[in-house]
């Protein structure tokens, strides 16, 4: 229960577990309204939870892009300095993009 750390991960557990006991005859009304402070409680110190993955993982995609970017350009200057036509060496650069 303390590893659940998003409020959608917690809704789906009580859900699962209330619905599940209720339905096979396993837990009563009184474990149901503890199953629901255990809800409500772990509801609150989640939402002090402030959640910036998704700007995380952006920011870290884009400096991985500008470094993919940069890689790639060094990449199409040498194979120009070595006499290839620039078009040439841009395409054959993003042919072999999972390389950078």
């Amino acid at each position: 229960m303390s590893l659940i750390d998003n409020r959608l991960d917690l809704f789906a557990w009580f859900e699962s577990i209330s619905t599940d006991g209720i339905l096979k005859g396993e837990i009563n009304n009184a474990q149901l309204e503890l199953l629901r402070i255990h809800y409500e409680s772990n509801k609150k110190r989640i939402g002090g939870i402030s959640i910036n993955n998704t700007t995380t993982i952006e920011k870290k995609t884009d400096e991985l892009n500008n470094l993919t970017k940069g890689k790639m350009e060094l990449y199409v200057k040498m194979l120009v300095e070595e006499g290839y036509p620039e078009e040439y060496a841009r395409t054959h650069a993003l042919n072999h993009l999972d390389k950078f």
